[in-house]
């Protein structure tokens, strides 16, 4: 199980509370609170290095750097930039897919079923690509 709480991610494994990692700004726990996503060395809410936290594991450095997009409720796909501005996919915070690179505007999500539709604008020009899950 996992706590947030001043700034600060604590998981309880063992009947301890282990601080995780300290001055995030951003994180994100599983339904079932087995794993848990984390923004550190964050400039803003949404940027800094990606890390995952499974119980009874040490944090694991997914991607550096990045401009985080969207993250599903399962923390099984989530959507970033890079500082490149480029566009990709997670998938199960094992697989990068990218989309599509210089994302110059917004991207938006629509979800349905295991469907994904995502919006994007390169070189003033609208694009969109269907993810299947």
């Amino acid at each position: 199980m996992f706590v947030y709480e001043k700034h600060s991610l604590y998981s309880f494994e063992d009947g301890e509370r282990k601080l995780v990692s300290s001055n995030i700004n951003f994180f994100k726990i599983s339904p079932n609170k087995d794993k848990a996503i984390f923004l550190k060395n964050s400039k803003d809410w949404y940027k800094g290095d990606l890390y995952l936290k499974e119980l009874h594991k040490k944090p694991k450095l997914i991607k550096k750097n990045i401009n985080l997009r969207y993250v599903s409720s399962d923390l099984n796909k989530i959507m970033y930039k890079t500082d490149r501005d480029d566009l990709y996919v997670l998938l199960n915070c094992e697989t990068n897919k990218l989309i599509a690179k210089k994302v110059s505007q917004s991207v938006l999500l629509e979800r349905k079923k295991e469907e994904f539709k995502i919006f994007y604008t390169v070189e003033k020009s609208s694009k969109d690509f269907i993810l299947l899950l």
